[in-house]
């Protein structure tokens, strides 16, 4: 404990030198090494530098994020190791395209179905309470990332020389309560903000209860949503997939009957950003399956012209197309 302390300063330059050894010195000494590692985070030159050293060819912040992952494998030090990953997913704004980063490794910690850490379906379940107070923005990704439908798991860095209990993958059923709670705080922090009640609406997919959780929310906040404009598009969106997957069948279904309901309450007074989406490259029309190209544009031609006539009929048509 003494040599580890020692050995970890609080700048930045010493932990990217010791990097390939911070796993071993973090499971040798994993009280020494959570101290100096929260020491470092709190100095102004700590290792939340080391989130903008990460080049194209060297990512200096591996090893500290294998270091946390390993000490996340005892159950006494698990709850350190995520609060510290918070941290620094909090400060790391790198643009990069490596997917070893923290909020990364906290996803890992934190998986519902199997997760790489010593963590009971309860824990997880306070974790997530203690990110949303802690760092809402992170707690948003890890909440969020709980419905994604497409991804990839990767085992974490096992202890060498201390005991751990293997995790065992979770039936559907057993995660059910953490996904719950995922869902609930998914919600609460998407608010109003127009961007994360699309991203919700857009993995709602694959989640009947969220869907169903979705819509009631953008019912709910219709008038106070920040962008309702994105918000209507991404709906429209919403009901030409539903049209491509289920073709006429979808006008018969409770799901593009709300969607339909949404759109309507949604769409803008502004008879230009009511008309703008038709213009554009690749319009998605909520009424019309899409599978048949030319039949499609031949709707969109239709449309347009219908649209152009009526602004051209409007007295302040020409205003509002140069404003």
């Amino acid at each position: 404990s003494y040599a580890v302390h020692s050995v970890l300063g609080p700048d930045w330059k010493r932990w990217a030198t010791l990097e390939r050894l911070l796993p071993t010195l973090a499971e040798a000494a994993p009280d020494a090494f959570l101290a100096r590692l929260r020491t470092s985070v709190e100095n102004a030159s700590g290792v939340v530098a080391l989130l903008s050293q990460v080049t194209s060819w060297w990512n200096p912040c591996s090893g500290l994020l294998w270091a946390l992952e390993l000490t996340a494998w005892f159950p006494d030090y698990v709850d350190a190791a995520v609060d510290l990953l918070a941290d620094l997913a909090a400060r790391d704004t790198g643009k990069h395209n490596w997917v070893n980063r923290p909020i990364r490794s906290l996803q890992q910690l934190l998986f519902a179905w199997m997760p790489q850490s010593a963590t009971s379906v309860a824990d997880r379940v306070r974790m997530l309470g203690r990110l949303v107070e802690r760092a809402p923005d992170v707690a948003w990704v890890v909440t969020s990332s709980h419905f994604d439908r497409f991804g990839m798991l990767t085992n974490t860095p096992r202890p060498k020389y201390r005991d751990f209990v293997e995790v065992q993958r979770l039936s559907a059923e057993q995660a059910a309560p953490q996904v719950d709670a995922a869902r609930t705080h998914a919600l609460a922090l998407a608010g109003t903000r127009a961007e994360r009640l699309n991203r919700l609406l857009d993995l709602s997919l694959g989640d009947a209860p969220l869907r169903n959780a979705v819509f009631a929310a953008i019912d709910a906040a219709k008038a106070e949503i920040d962008d309702p404009v994105t918000v209507w598009a991404a709906i429209r969106h919403q009901m030409h997939l539903m049209r491509l997957r289920q073709g006429d069948g979808a006008d018969d279904t409770e799901d593009f009957g709300r969607l339909r309901r949404l759109y309507e309450a949604l769409t803008p007074n502004d008879p230009i950003k009511r008309v703008a989406w038709l213009f554009t490259g690749f319009p998605d029309l909520p009424d019309d399956a899409g599978w048949d190209y030319a039949k499609k544009e031949a709707k969109v031609r239709e449309l347009r012209a219908k649209e152009i006539a009526e602004l051209h009929s409007r007295s302040d048509g020409w205003s509002l197309v140069a404003d």
